[in-house]
């Protein structure tokens, strides 16, 4: 792999995992930022798997926030068993209430 195509790789991943930290621990705002990072980065690359699981992420970040139709939609799209997986935070906010 080329050095410039590495660190790009590298800085996508960060992001990603900028965008959990903020969304879990930190500031809202600064948790759209790095998620709008991170779709980018993934979208120019083509990578349909990893913005899945950041596009999880988002939609658990909006289940959390109480914005329940973006989050269902976002999930609509980016759920699967590998996203089930990487983010387990998914499964509690599309679970239906009891």
């Amino acid at each position: 792999m080329p050095a410039a195509a590495a660190n790009r790789f590298t800085e996508s991943r960060l992001v990603n995992q900028l965008t959990r930290l903020e969304a879990q621990h930190g500031d809202p705002l600064a948790a759209l930022d790095y998620f709008t990072v991170a779709i980018r980065h993934y979208h120019d690359a083509g990578n349909t798997s990893l913005i899945r699981i950041t596009l999880t992420v988002l939609a658990a970040f909006f289940d959390r926030l109480g914005h329940y139709e973006p989050a269902v939609t976002i999930a609509g799209f980016a759920f699967n068993p590998f996203t089930a997986a990487a983010v387990p935070e998914i499964n509690t906010a599309i679970s239906p209430p009891a």
